[in-house]
């Protein structure tokens, strides 16, 4: 056989084995032929209509949807391709790109709230967190595209991005399940830590009012505290929280801060660590431990009332711990709430709850004051409810989404591995390929 015929017949068979020249295939199978009668020979006698006009590329919006949405030809090179492997590398981008796009949606909330009272993203936390979700989308991508390519001179790559691809859907997964119980249940999560609040002073104070009847050491320290309190309290709305948060959290830790070491009584009946708490907290507590010493009822006796009446723990914390409250929340829980019957109900301790709103803080909705805090309240019930049995069904949608993040992951780094592994990926990198390719044309272009 000629070597002209040869090397014809090798770029023809080259060209239809390559899925990504299908568009030459086509316009050849469309291309007008002259047919001249005069001339002698077939190649001369049946001459192609020259087109010089070739479908356009994807364009810029089209760069930007491949970037999100991964093609299969994206996870191999352009030395080899057959159109079986590419239907097997269409599958592995498509559960990649979906397991990538559903932690976006799942994580989404996260970074919403992380910027919520960040100084200088007061008003900017939705664009901002958009692009942020976005990066962290598109690097996912870009690390399981780059993971494919195991040639010799890039095997290291490949496993740093594979690596990458791993510990970031490991991230993500761990957050998906807190992320859409964030956005379905927000209502719930601050309930439950409110709740959470709520026991916790009240523990504290029983404590207190076991030892506060007829010690005048309390009375001294109450007085000092109230007074240091107050001191910190007008310091603090000179400063706008805004412009200088660092400044205010300190005088915030300042007013309640708890004592690392367990509360301890000492033989003269004195709490040894009180004076840890900060000015404010510990004013707090003596005051709710006297009214307690006083009338002989318990706070955990007024909360849980406030909490049934009101139907959750945000009013129970409001009004019997308004300092408390306003550590985590803003806004105001008792709408709906029967106030005015409440009062009447427990008139002999009026003292001890307010249900006033004499503040920018208490107006409006309920609210988180830190998005940080949010997160965090969010995370810790989340997991504690996946280990309890008799707490998990109450997830709802959320596990559900957490299972389905684990799957999509799990699936996805399973098939970038193998594609990564697999003889057809390799070939398609391989530079002696390319090499053979490229001098099967320049033969044809000599002849």
């Amino acid at each position: 056989m000629p070597e002209e015929e040869f090397n014809k017949k090798e770029l023809l068979n080259w060209i239809e084995t390559q899925p990504e020249l299908d568009y030459l295939r086509r316009q050849a199978n469309k291309t007008k032929c002259d047919y001249r009668t005069t001339e002698k020979t077939n190649d001369r006698r049946i001459r192609p209509i020259p087109r010089t006009s070739l479908p356009a590329g994807s364009g810029f919006f089209g760069k930007i949807v491949n970037a999100f949405w991964v093609p299969g030809k994206n996870l191999r090179g352009k030395s080899y391709a057959s159109k079986e492997h590419d239907k097997t590398l269409d599958q592995t981008a498509k559960v990649m790109s979906l397991s990538t796009i559903w932690d976006f949606i799942c994580t989404y909330p996260i970074f919403l709230y992380a910027l919520k009272g960040v100084r200088g993203f007061g008003y900017t936390p939705i664009p901002i967190a958009t692009a942020i979700s976005l990066f962290v989308l598109w690097f996912s991508n870009v690390s399981g595209e780059n993971s494919t390519n195991r040639t010799r001179s890039r095997v290291s790559r490949s496993n740093i991005s594979i690596l990458a691809f791993l510990l970031l859907s490991i991230a993500k997964t761990a957050l998906s399940g807190v992320g859409l119980e964030m956005m379905l249940n927000e209502q719930g999560i601050m309930e439950e830590q409110a709740r959470k609040i709520r026991l916790q002073t009240v523990q504290l104070t029983e404590q207190i009012a076991e030892t506060v009847t007829n010690n005048d050491a309390y009375t001294a320290l109450l007085v000092s505290s109230q007074e240091e309190c107050n001191r910190l309290e007008k310091e603090q709305d000179k400063i706008s929280r805004r412009w200088n948060n660092r400044r205010w959290e300190a005088i915030e830790e300042q007013k309640f801060r708890e004592p690392n070491s367990p509360t301890k009584i000492d033989n003269e009946g004195f709490i040894t660590n009180l004076n840890g708490y900060g000015a404010c907290k510990r004013a707090s507590l003596i005051l709710n431990a006297q009214a307690m010493s006083k009338q002989g009822a318990s706070q955990d006796v007024l909360a849980n009332q406030v909490s049934k009446a009101s139907g959750d723990n945000l009013a129970a914390l409001y009004i019997t711990s308004r300092s408390e409250y306003y550590k985590f929340f803003q806004g105001n829980p008792l709408e709906g709430f029967d106030v005015e019957g409440f009062r009447e109900r427990w008139a002999s301790m009026e003292s001890r709850f307010e249900t006033d709103c004499n503040s920018e803080k208490c107006e409006g909705e309920v609210r988180w004051v830190n998005g940080g805090d949010a997160i965090s309240a969010a995370f810790t019930q989340f997991f504690e409810k996946i280990k309890d049995p008799s707490r998990v069904a109450s997830l709802s949608l959320s596990l559900y989404g957490f299972i389905i993040s684990i799957i999509l992951s799990t699936s996805a780094a399973a098939l970038l591995i193998m594609a990564s592994k697999n003889k057809e990926t390799r070939a398609s990198f391989s530079n002696m390929l390319s090499s053979k390719s490229n001098q099967i044309l320049e033969e044809f272009n000599d002849n």
